[in-house]
């Protein structure tokens, strides 16, 4: 229809619908936090897929840990990047694809702006 596609604009977080996948120290706490905040979780099966949803708004949030690859979400991130959604490496909230940290074996943060940090402090272990 010509129109470009957004990042999801819902105000709270409590309304979201995120893909999550999560690995490392206190799982089970990290995920019930999260289960806490926001709406509802989803696994789709294909990290490049979720992550494009989130650039047409079909999914308010990625969250994926670990297990990443540069392929996984090269063209899929840049996708939620240009709709409006803050793309970020899920541990360090640096860049998300810095291929000077190698191909593999990396995790991904992207959501609205709004709730981007939040999220990123859901899905890190406790200190």
């Amino acid at each position: 229809d010509g129109r470009p596609i957004r990042a999801s604009d819902k105000a709270l977080l409590s309304d979201y619908v995120v893909s999550l996948t999560l690995d490392g120290a206190s799982l089970a706490e990290r995920l019930a936090r999260i289960n806490e905040a926001i709406r509802v979780t989803r696994r789709l099966g294909s990290a490049a897929l979720a992550l494009a949803y989130v650039g047409c708004g079909r999914f308010d949030a990625f969250v994926q840990t670990y297990g990443l690859s540069a392929w996984d979400v090269a063209a899929a991130g840049l996708i939620a990047e240009r709709a409006g959604a803050t793309v970020a490496e899920a541990w360090t909230g640096g860049p998300w694809l810095d291929l000077d940290r190698g191909a593999t074996k990396f995790g991904v943060v992207a959501a609205p702006a709004a709730h981007h940090g939040e999220l990123l402090e859901l899905v890190r272990p406790p200190a």
